[in-house]
């Protein structure tokens, strides 16, 4: 069965989980203090001596002993089995779901798309969003996500939401459930889509998480998930998926119509359009290779929504700039879409001097857009940009920069306004020379 889905945001790098800082004085040499509007062959000052993490304590988690579960209940056995049953039955179940290729359209956060999902058990999900250009490798414990023409790896907060919501998966095709390992107890459920349900909660030996699972009364079928995990940006909530309807698909009853939520608020609306049971090319998991790094390639930003804030003097306090901005987005419970991205609108020898719009899409929403002192929102209009992925410290930036202008004057553009720069690794966990960055310039013919 296909029930959960992994989130569709845009990979939200490290930089949304914490803060980062410049080194001193890195515009020093940036030379001529020219505003960045102007473009001749000005580069960010922040990328000649380097950017490194903000020092900050992480607490040392502790390890918790492990306990005992309960044996299963007769009770929650009983329940369990009923919905094994109405579902296909136990045989069924493990044969044919525990490989598959669903496709589905639906809305995230109110945004249309469509997807092809390949699935294989117990943790091997790839999401192909068709509409979003996008693509979810999560296998086990690795994940990363394939954007356009770039292959990013997750960073530790969204591992930690894929390896979630892959165990709620496997567990939602129910025949795990009747693992020795797993211990299912009665568990008071709500009414869904205004029926009546019973239903049991799993723990497994070894694993922190519980999940819960409701079944419809009548029909003894799958009617919701709902289990206290992580979400974008690094947040631990209920994580919750009604299910509003079922299809029969090759003896199977399977969730053909749901709803995901976090926190009561709606992310994924989702109808499965069809089912493929029982099979899937292992290839396709394989990780994409890395083709475009370096290459300088031109092509349309796609419109979208952003939260902003304009930083005025020295890169070193960039990163609590950008902490602050995190900050404006949690209290306006917006949700992030992406990483930071510094549009750098002014820079010079004069560090004091330096003006910089520090971005991050968020999604869209309805009704007026929240502002608050130093912060507001605003609509990014489709733009095209000469962009290019680079890997490397901060301090070779420059030298890519001027590889990407010379690039594109020789493709017939110029430059239409400032540099701009996407980080798609986490600093603080990602070596100097692995670090993959967006650099690009907006141009025109």
């Amino acid at each position: 069965m296909k029930i959960i889905r992994p989130a569709l945001a845009i990979v939200v790098t490290a930089l949304v989980f914490g803060v980062v800082g410049c080194q001193k004085k890195p515009a020093d040499k940036a030379g001529g203090g020219e505003d960045m509007t102007a473009m001749k062959q000005a580069v960010p000052a922040a990328m000649n001596e380097g950017m490194r993490p903000a020092a900050r304590q992480r607490p040392v988690p502790r390890k918790r002993p492990a306990v005992a579960l309960k044996p299963s209940s007769p009770e929650a056995v009983k329940i369990l089995d009923a919905a094994i049953q109405a579902h296909g039955g136990a045989e069924a179940l493990k044969k044919k779901t525990a490989a598959s290729v669903v496709e589905a359209k639906g809305k995230y956060y109110g945004q249309p798309y469509t997807s092809k999902t390949y699935w294989k058990a117990p943790d091997m999900m790839l999401m192909d969003v068709v509409s979003m250009k996008a693509t979810m490798g999560y296998l086990g414990k690795t994940c990363w996500t394939k954007l356009h023409e770039v292959v990013i790896d997750c960073p530790a907060g969204e591992v930690k939401v894929a390896q979630e919501m892959l165990l709620a998966q496997h567990w939602s095709m129910l025949y795990p459930l009747k693992d020795r390992e797993v211990s299912v107890q009665p568990a008071k459920t709500a009414k869904v889509d205004g029926k009546e349900t019973v239903g049991v909660t799993a723990a497994r030996t070894g694993v922190a998480q519980r999940v819960t699972f409701a079944f419809y009364k009548k029909t003894h079928l799958l009617a919701s998930i709902n289990y206290r995990g992580h979400w974008s940006g690094g947040k631990m909530g209920l994580v919750s998926t009604l299910v509003l309807g079922h299809k029969k698909v090759d003896g199977l009853q399977v969730p053909a119509k749901t709803v995901m939520s976090f926190n009561g608020k709606i992310i994924i609306q989702e109808e499965i359009t069809k089912f493929s049971l029982g099979k899937v090319d292992e290839k396709v998991f394989a990780r994409p290779k890395q083709v475009l790094l370096g290459k300088g390639i031109v092509r349309k930003i796609e419109a979208h929504t952003a939260a902003f804030a304009v930083h005025k003097g020295d890169y070193m306090k960039l990163g609590a700039a950008i902490g602050a901005l995190v900050g404006f987005i949690t209290n306006a419970k917006l949700s992030p879409m992406g990483p930071p991205v510094f549009v750098y609108l002014k820079m010079g020898k004069d560090v004091a001097k330096n003006v910089t719009e520090i971005r991050m899409a968020v999604a869209p929403f309805k009704g007026m857009a929240p502002q608050a002192k130093g912060f507001a929102v605003k609509k990014i209009p489709a733009t095209t940009h000469a962009l290019s992925y680079v890997k490397g410290p901060y301090t070779s930036l420059r030298d890519k920069y001027q590889a990407l202008s010379a690039f594109l004057k020789k493709a017939g553009y110029k430059i239409a306004g400032p540099a701009v720069m996407m980080g798609l690794s986490d600093p603080a966990t990602t070596k100097p020379a692995e670090l993959l960055n967006r650099i690009s310039f907006p141009v025109k013919k």
